[in-house]
């Protein structure tokens, strides 16, 4: 018996660990081993990367710091000029906008205002050349259609 502890006490790398702790450490050792086996990657899609779609809005790192461009009047966003994941810097160009429709919309307001104005003031023309209303009135028609083509 004496023969058969000693034999064991010389196969075993770690002098103090009992076989009953050695056993739990080489678990520990295959598990460790095992989990970073699965980790890693294997095989073709190793450098190969997973297409993400996410929805988000572009932020510079430093942060908004001044924003210029036309804030006064709304627009359409009519070409971008980079493409997803693309670097700019500063200074370039990322969109082009299109106002040309909102133009026209505005030139047709301003006609269809000037009509009124020069309807107003044909009616505040014949009232006062009857003697029925003021020339303030009339002033203040043909003021309106000058108004109405200075816009144009």
């Amino acid at each position: 018996m004496t023969m058969f502890r000693s034999r064991r006490r010389a196969s075993c790398s770690l002098p103090n660990l009992s076989c009953w702790e050695r056993g739990h450490c080489f678990v520990a050792l295959a598990l460790v081993f095992s989990l970073n086996l699965a980790g890693s990657p294997i095989g073709a899609d190793a450098g190969e990367g997973i297409p993400i779609s996410a929805l988000g809005r572009i932020e510079p790192r430093e942060g908004i710091t001044r924003l210029s461009g036309p804030a006064a009047k709304p627009a359409v966003i009519a070409s971008l000029a980079v493409s997803e994941g693309q670097l700019v810097t500063q200074g370039d160009v990322i969109a082009v906008l299109d106002d040309e429709s909102l133009n026209r919309a505005e030139v047709a307001r301003i006609e269809a205002e000037l009509a009124a104005a020069r309807r107003s003031f044909e009616r505040a023309k014949r009232l006062q050349r009857g003697g029925v209303s003021a020339e303030a009135e009339y002033d203040n028609a043909e003021l309106a259609v000058a108004v109405m083509k200075a816009q144009l």
